[in-house]
């Protein structure tokens, strides 16, 4: 009986041991899992903060090209004018073509918001689409300057249609129109070629800031 009973005590203590070491084990794995999951997502965290500062830089690099380009025109403009001062003769200055438009949007008031914005600016709407695929045939068809392309619509969204135009036309201007909280979207977009974005609800201002910044890049 004593046999019997230090054999029970001994497996019993054997089982218990493999019990704590299953329960050591399964611990550590799920610390590691924890620490594999908490190292993914501050990877995902900095590549999405370091695309967005690259294109953030991006825009301000386009932006002091503008700039730059504005006051060597300026300067050259201010010389032209004196040679013409002094020859006493006028030269005809050729006047650049109007940049065109097509609004791409799947609403109908959304359409009409940034046509009046660009029409009241002087800029020609030469067409819109409310989908993707309309867009992609429409500025295929018309050769617009300049798309104004939302991001959400059906049967194709914005940034498949601006990815796809772009590749058969890299001259394109796209800008996207997006809501705030859109901020990967976004940076996907300017991946794929769009040049800048105007967030939604759309303040005329800062929509035109973006629209001159792009005609002028």
């Amino acid at each position: 009986m004593k046999r019997e009973e230090e054999e029970r005590l001994r497996r019993e203590e054997e089982e218990r041991r493999r019990q704590e070491r299953e329960l050591e084990e399964q611990r550590r794995r799920e610390e590691e899992q924890h620490l594999l999951r908490e190292q993914e997502e501050r990877v995902k965290r900095e590549e999405e903060e370091r695309l967005l500062r690259e294109a953030e830089e991006r825009m301000k690099k386009e932006e002091e090209e503008r700039l730059r380009k504005e006051d060597e025109e300026r300067r050259l403009q201010e010389k032209e004018l004196e040679e013409q001062k002094t020859a006493k003769s006028k030269e005809t200055v050729e006047e650049k073509p109007k940049p065109t438009f097509l609004v791409v949007d799947d609403t109908r008031f959304m359409r009409n918001i940034i046509r009046k914005i660009l029409e009241d600016e002087g800029y020609e709407v030469v067409g819109e689409a409310e989908s993707g695929k309309e867009a992609i045939r429409m500025a295929e068809k018309l050769a617009p300057t300049v798309i104004t392309m939302d991001i959400t619509m059906p049967d194709m969204d914005g940034i498949t249609a601006a990815e796809e135009i772009i590749k058969k036309q890299p001259q394109m201007k796209i800008i996207m129109c997006s809501a705030a909280d859109q901020r990967e979207k976004i940076i996907e977009a300017v991946r794929v070629g769009a040049k800048d974005f105007i967030g939604k609800p759309f303040e005329k201002d800062k929509a035109l800031e973006a629209i001159k910044r792009v005609i002028s890049s």
